[in-house]
C-alpha cells in the first residue's frame, strides 16, 4: 500500500530511459525525439549533479540560454525536494492505493518530446506541475 499515494512516482523518471553521454568535462548530454538537452556546471549544489542545462531543437546548430535546474516540486501546500524525502500529506490529500495518478519529475522544464515520449510508453499526461513535473495516469510497472 503506498502511504502517500499522491508521490509515488515522485523522482527523476526520465532519467531511466533518457541515456547520458559523456561529453566535455562537468557536461553530460542526451537527446529524446530529436530534441538534444546539455547538462551544464557539474559539481555544484542544487540538489542535483548539474546546476543548469540547454536544450537544442535544431541538432545542435543553437542552444537556449542556459537555465537552473530546478530541483524542488511545488504543489499547493507545499514546496519540496523530492530527492530530500516526501513531506507529509494530509490525509484530505492522500489518493488510496488503487489511483494511478504520478507526479513525473523531469530533469529539465517540460518539453513535449517528453511527453510524447511518455504517451508512447503509454502514460496519460494530464497537466504541467511547478517546476520541472507533470501529473501523468499510468500503471506503476
Amino acid at each position: 500500500m503506498k502511504s502517500h499515494a499522491i508521490l509515488p512516482l515522485c523522482g527523476l523518471l526520465l532519467s531511466a530511459f533518457l541515456p547520458a553521454q559523456a561529453g566535455e568535462t562537468g557536461k553530460s548530454r542526451f537527446e529524446v525525439l530529436g530534441t538534444r538537452i546539455e547538462f551544464l556546471d557539474a559539481g555544484q549544489s542544487t540538489g542535483s549533479s548539474f546546476a543548469s542545462y540547454r536544450i537544442s531543437f535544431d541538432g545542435g546548430e543553437s542552444w537556449t540560454p542556459k537555465e537552473a535546474v530546478e530541483p524542488e516540486l511545488e504543489l499547493i501546500y507545499r514546496r519540496f525536494d523530492p530527492l530530500a524525502g516526501e513531506p507529509f500529506v494530509p490525509a484530505f490529500l492522500r489518493a488510496d492505493g488503487a489511483s494511478r495518478l504520478y507526479i513525473v519529475q523531469y530533469k529539465t522544464s517540460e518539453l513535449e518530446a517528453y511527453r510524447i515520449r511518455m504517451r508512447n510508453l503509454g502514460a496519460e499526461v494530464h497537466t504541467h506541475l511547478p517546476w520541472q513535473a507533470s501529473l501523468m495516469r499510468m500503471t506503476a510497472a
